[in-house]
């Protein structure tokens, strides 16, 4: 299975490149999917059941802050993060300061990772 971690590991070094637009965007864009993969997999471990829909990354944040435990921040980070990957994957002009916004983004993506990591399991409702 792919280790979702790697496209954090690479929007960490995209970061560093911060004369360079495309690399910053692309960090954030890396990033994000590095959280919402990791997430959704934790979410659900025999394969998320949504492949084809549209709404995948909403229902993914979704349960997350609906769990109503100590992981809702997720969903709540969770979709701010998935604004921040629409603004730098779509959006001619960057609104904000595209390096800053890169080191954002992969400090929260990484506590994703982390949260995941450290609680295997999904808390039961």
């Amino acid at each position: 299975m792919f280790a979702w971690a790697d496209y954090l590991r690479l929007a960490k070094e995209l970061c560093t490149r911060t004369e360079s637009e495309s690399a910053l965007r692309t960090a954030i864009s890396r990033a994000y999917y590095s959280a919402f993969c990791t997430a959704a997999w934790h979410r659900y471990p025999d394969g998320p059941p949504f492949s084809t829909q549209r709404d995948r990354h909403t229902i993914v944040w979704n349960e997350f802050r609906q769990s109503g435990r100590d992981c809702a921040w997720i969903g709540l980070n969770g979709d701010r993060l998935k604004r921040y990957r629409i603004n730098a994957d779509y959006e001619p002009e960057f609104s904000g300061d595209l390096a800053k916004t890169a080191e954002l983004v992969i400090s929260e993506a990484q506590k994703i990772l982390d949260y995941c990591r450290m609680h295997p399991k999904f808390p039961a409702p």
